[in-house]
């Protein structure tokens, strides 16, 4: 499978996901069981120790109602 971002993105990601779960008031349950992504995965993902495959950040978005580019920038107001 394929890496949907590079190493520097790590972070941005991770922090972009728990705010959004954060703001739609979801734990890791709920966002594993809408976006089909086994929770200890999510929980390597949100908690920044792997990246997305682009499959995993396609289904995370849509359960987030996202577009997948709005998890991979950096946060509003973050350089």
């Amino acid at each position: 499978m394929s890496r949907a971002v590079g190493p520097g993105s790590l972070e941005h990601f991770a922090d972009n996901v728990r705010r959004a779960m954060a703001a739609r008031g979801i734990d890791l349950g709920e966002l594993a069981h809408r976006s089909g992504v086994r929770e200890a995965r999510l929980r390597r993902l949100v908690f920044g120790a792997d990246l997305p495959e682009l499959d995993e950040l396609a289904r995370l978005a849509e359960a987030l109602g996202m577009d997948p580019s709005d998890l991979l920038g950096a946060p509003d107001g973050a350089a």
